[in-house]
């Protein structure tokens, strides 16, 4: 029971890390900022946080992660042990 909780909030932590990734990115490439960037192609370019926001990152990625795991280890516990009326 203990290595599911600690699988899914790995994966679910890996998911939500691209996607965080992906949505700095979009913040970044805003209009009027000023920022260092790698050149992917011609069309996309890429910023890569500091250490202080990847930190902020993973904090956040990590404790929704860590939720949801959470959540699907209660969902399986009800399953097991249903409330009776």
């Amino acid at each position: 029971m203990k290595t599911l909780f600690i699988l899914i909030t790995f994966v679910t932590f890996i998911i939500f890390f691209m996607e965080a990734l992906i949505h700095f990115n979009i913040g970044k490439n805003g209009v009027n900022k000023t920022h260092e960037y790698i050149r992917v192609s011609d069309d996309i370019k890429m910023h890569v946080p500091d250490k202080d926001e990847i930190l902020e990152i993973v904090i956040t990625v990590l404790i929704f992660s860590s939720i949801s795991g959470l959540l699907h280890r209660l969902k399986r516990k009800m399953r097991q042990n249903p409330i009776k009326n």
